[in-house]
């Protein structure tokens, strides 16, 4: 019955779900010092409004907050290394969440039908986005990947319906089957802005989307356009 809890000091590791079907938990405070957050641990917590977790976290276990269908906002630990599967599954009213620099692997549906989410940034230590990261995060309009992600996977962006274009890195090796299917959008209509000759490219022409070669197009409000090469070969000030 209690809507609010703070884990007591000298605890390091919240168990395996610990706090799961907690209905009535509204807020929950984590102090410094504790480690690990179990697998479950506060999933199906549908009233938690907001989590912050310290930077002494460096664990987070499987679908540690799914179904938190009324979560707002998550404050990450700086630390943290690899979100694990499904954590933040369906958790619907999360609108935006910083991803640490630190954090260089999002698991298999980490925020599946996040249809809260608009906007992801990925950052350059990232190198794996496993299959259904972000499937069916529906009102998701921007995603930026960072340079040296190398693999994308099957479904991971699948029914992004909002999702209009996505620029992919030269880094990227390897893309998943329907990594970028938008169910609600003509294939034609997508884009992908990447580089010649690189997966980015082969997964364009393989699918039917439009491709746009990065190295001469520039992004202009919100629409694509050809610009030619600069060929200024003069020293001096502009």
């Amino acid at each position: 019955s209690r809507t609010s809890y703070t884990i007591p000091g000298g605890v390091t590791k919240i168990g395996k779900a610990a706090f799961s079907y907690a209905g009535n938990l509204k807020s929950i405070i984590i102090p410094n010092g504790v480690t690990e957050i179990g697998e479950s641990a506060f999933s199906d917590c549908e009233n938690i409004l907001n989590i912050k977790i310290p930077d002494s976290v460096t664990k987070i276990g499987q679908y540690a907050f799914k179904f938190c269908s009324s979560l707002i906002s998550v404050t990450l630990p700086a630390g943290l290394e690899i979100i694990e599967d499904e954590v933040f599954y369906f958790c619907e009213s999360l609108k935006s969440i910083a991803i640490p620099d630190s954090v260089t692997s999002i698991g298999e549906t980490a925020f599946g039908s996040c249809t809260g989410l608009t906007s992801i940034k990925i950052s350059d230590s990232m190198t794996v986005i496993d299959g259904f990261a972000f499937y069916r995060c529906t009102n998701l309009t921007s995603v930026k990947i960072g340079s040296n992600v190398e693999s994308i996977g099957a479904y991971a962006f699948y029914g992004c319906e909002s999702l209009e274009s996505i620029r992919i890195p030269k880094s990227v090796l390897q893309i998943g089957n329907n990594a970028f299917d938008c169910s609600d959008m003509d294939n034609n209509d997508f884009v992908i802005v990447g580089y010649k000759d690189t997966a980015a490219e082969a997964y364009a022409s393989k699918n039917g989307f439009k491709f746009v070669d990065a190295q001469t197009h520039t992004h202009v409000f919100g629409e694509w356009k050809t610009v030619k090469a600069a060929t200024c070969k003069e020293t001096g000030t502009k």
